[in-house]
């Protein structure tokens, strides 16, 4: 699965948007507090985090776990899964604290907020330095 139609901060939103609340449910460990890329729950449901479901499969490494989408190594992945997209960590350090800080019953409240605090459809997101 390479994402090659996104190409905005505001689809890579888009995209994430609907994959969590899709999913609804943190991308955890059974029986853990620690999110992860990528995981499976207790009926072996495969679930993405909200940076993990930007990684093409080839791309995913388990090393990428307990690290941070700054991490080179998670920065690498994406840009060869979203080849048209300019990596952002701003961005995507907001959405992945809103799958980590909290509960998927708040998760579409959360994503307003960060949609409508970055400008929406017309505007740009924060630019990542």
């Amino acid at each position: 699965m390479v994402l090659i139609n996104l190409e905005t901060d505001y689809d890579v939103f888009n995209y994430v948007k609907q994959h969590l609340l899709n999913q609804n449910e943190k991308s955890t460990e059974p029986y853990s507090l620690s999110c992860y890329y990528r995981t499976q729950n207790e009926e072996g449901k495969p679930l993405m985090c909200a940076v993990g479901c930007l990684i093409d499969d080839r791309f995913y490494s388990e090393e990428f776990e307990n690290s941070s989408p700054n991490d080179p190594r998670v920065k690498e992945a994406i840009e060869n899964s979203i080849t048209n997209w300019n990596y952002n960590i701003s961005l995507l350090s907001e959405l992945q604290n809103i799958h980590d800080e909290y509960e998927p019953d708040q998760w579409s409240l959360k994503l307003e907020y960060l949609e409508s605090y970055f400008g929406g459809e017309n505007n740009e997101y924060i630019q990542a330095g």
